[in-house]
């Protein structure tokens, strides 16, 4: 399979991991100006152009092969990514150099990430408590850190994904 081919082929399914629950957010996220598509798989974000789907980079961490669960755009720079990892930790990425800005704990899996433009500072994640719970919660980019718990669901059910 050749690059430009790539954005048009979906990614395999990937099976929830052991423990996990079958939450799925968005694979693709288009940056705000158009012109690049973010693509999430296994441990890497893709860097596609958004025209010709040809992979321009790939953004991977050094040093863990935590899935990434999911992506937002950053807030208030437009050439930064944000990306949610398994293992609880959140990458300020700069696409453009496909390096690291921030490492970001959010104590918990991150299962959905959404950023604001009217709340700059602030993400909304939905994070897995334990097997079968999740919470959305808030975080301050500004803090590093987790704020309040919006709301919390008991139990979860594996949604099909369609």
């Amino acid at each position: 399979m050749t690059d430009e081919l790539e954005l048009l082929t979906p990614p395999p399914q990937a099976a929830p991991s052991s423990g996990r629950v079958g939450l799925s957010a968005a694979t693709l996220v288009y940056s705000s100006d158009g012109r690049y598509v973010f693509q999430r798989q296994a441990h890497v974000v893709r860097v596609l152009h958004s025209q010709s789907g040809r992979v321009l980079h790939e953004c991977v961490r050094a040093d863990n092969k935590s899935a990434v669960r999911a992506l937002a755009l950053h807030p208030h720079n437009a050439l930064q990514l944000l990306a949610a990892y398994e293992d609880g930790y959140i990458i300020v990425w700069d696409f453009v150099e496909h390096k690291p800005l921030a490492e970001l704990d959010a104590k918990a899996p991150v299962l959905w990430m959404g950023s604001s433009r009217t709340s700059a500072s602030q993400l909304l994640l939905v994070v897995q408590t334990d097997a079968n719970t999740w919470s959305l919660i808030e975080f301050s980019l500004k803090k590093k850190k987790r704020g309040p718990v919006c709301c919390h669901a008991i139990e979860i059910l594996a949604l099909p994904v369609y």
